[in-house]
């Protein structure tokens, strides 16, 4: 079983998680939340280096990797939005 994280709402606009350079071959995960507000909590929409996600996870090599997760928040969930997601073996 490889590592996963789930996707939950980010407190802050824009994150970014600077992987060591000794480990992680110095790369950036960056995480922006267009919307982000108390009232905003609920992800809409998630796309993972400009593509769209369609689940509520993400490997553990994928942040590892470097790169950049795009969440869109709304007042509302968003019912459908990983609606029959594949479950991470």
């Amino acid at each position: 079983m490889h590592p996963i994280h789930e996707l939950g709402s980010p407190l802050d606009p824009k994150v970014a998680i600077h992987l060591s350079r000794e480990y992680y071959r110095g790369k950036t995960f960056a995480i922006t939340a267009k919307h982000a507000s108390k009232e905003n909590k609920f992800i809409q929409s998630a796309g993972l280096n400009g593509k769209p996600l369609k689940r509520w996870w993400l490997r553990q090599h994928e942040i590892l990797s470097g790169g950049r997760l795009e969440l869109e928040l709304g007042p509302t969930p968003n019912q459908a939005g990983a609606k029959g997601c594949p479950l991470p073996d």
